[in-house]
């Protein structure tokens, strides 16, 4: 899927898309809303473990991934599915399986979820359709490959005093050695290359090492973890730059890449995407007039 921190961005824009909350039903077999591919049941959505956080929010998400897994499901294979679920095991850290007990997922719980997640990221690309106009802006954001030299770190103590040091003239590749902890980095002597597209290198690492020239350091970029909410700190240092001169053309497939990530993150195009996929799996939900749910947030007291 990519960059699970976008992947959850849009997972919070779901927010703008608004059903009725069903507290008036007395019946766990009670069903609140009707697809293609079955139902959703006051039941089903008790029995989903963050229930007390936010009913209206996760009841909004529980229906919105059902249909686009009911249109899009088909699409997403099971090679996929198991890729992403090892890419947040791995993120979650050795004691994942406690982790997912207590928020009440097994394996197989989790995967069914990242399916649906994928679906719908995988519904919102199929439904992006770029003009010019999207292409144009993103040459303006789009930045060519540069060749780096980066060191992360844990703490901002350590962040500092290596920051100190090479204010001091210590060569970046010995701070490499001396505080690096990634096995992979500390071999590469800490070399990285990238550009703009790369889902693989947090968004504020990436705008800071884009304003440096060759043989700058940056200042300490914070980065916050979106999933985990932990802290960390990068130093970047400019190996080598490129211009990306005026031949849009040379760059079509990475520009294509930036302007549907855009497009799928803008809320209208969102929730006007949601709404199509809702009226094409004919969701149905309990306490609404029409097959054709309101994006605007209901009123409706009980």
């Amino acid at each position: 899927m990519g960059n699970f921190l976008k992947k959850q961005l849009l997972i919070m824009c779901l927010s703008a898309f608004a059903i009725l909350l069903f507290s008036g039903c007395s019946k766990s077999n009670e069903t609140i809303a009707t697809f293609k591919g079955g139902t959703l049941t006051v039941q089903d959505f008790y029995d989903n473990p963050k229930v007390k956080s936010n009913n209206q929010t996760l009841l909004r998400k529980m229906i919105v991934f059902k249909a686009f897994d009911d249109v899009y499901g088909k699409e997403i294979s099971s090679k996929e599915i198991t890729k992403e679920y090892n890419e947040q095991i791995k993120k979650l850290g050795p004691n994942y399986k406690e982790q997912l007990k207590a928020v009440g997922q097994t394996e197989e719980t989790y995967k069914k979820l990242l399916k649906q997640m994928l679906a719908f990221q995988y519904g919102l690309k199929a439904n992006v359709k770029l003009t010019d106009k999207d292409l144009d802006t993103a040459w303006k954001e789009f930045h060519p490959e540069v060749s780096t030299q980066i060191i992360p770190f844990s703490t901002k103590e350590e962040a500092d005093n290596a920051k100190k040091e090479v204010s001091e003239g210590e060569n970046f590749s010995k701070l490499v050695q001396a505080y690096g902890k990634n096995k992979t980095l500390k071999e590469t002597d800490g070399k990285m290359n990238f550009d703009s597209t790369n889902p693989g290198i947090p968004t504020e690492v990436k705008k800071a090492a884009f304003q440096l020239n060759n043989g700058e350091v940056s200042d300490i970029i914070p980065v916050t973890d979106p999933t985990t909410y932990q802290q960390s700190y990068y130093l970047v240092k400019m190996v080598k730059k490129q211009d990306k001169g005026a031949n849009k053309d040379k760059y079509k497939s990475e520009l294509e890449k930036i302007a549907t990530e855009t497009k799928t993150l803008d809320t209208e195009f969102m929730d006007k995407t949601i709404h199509k996929v809702m009226k094409k799996d004919n969701v149905t939900i309990k306490g609404e007039k029409t097959a054709e749910p309101s994006l605007e947030p209901s009123t409706k007291k009980d």
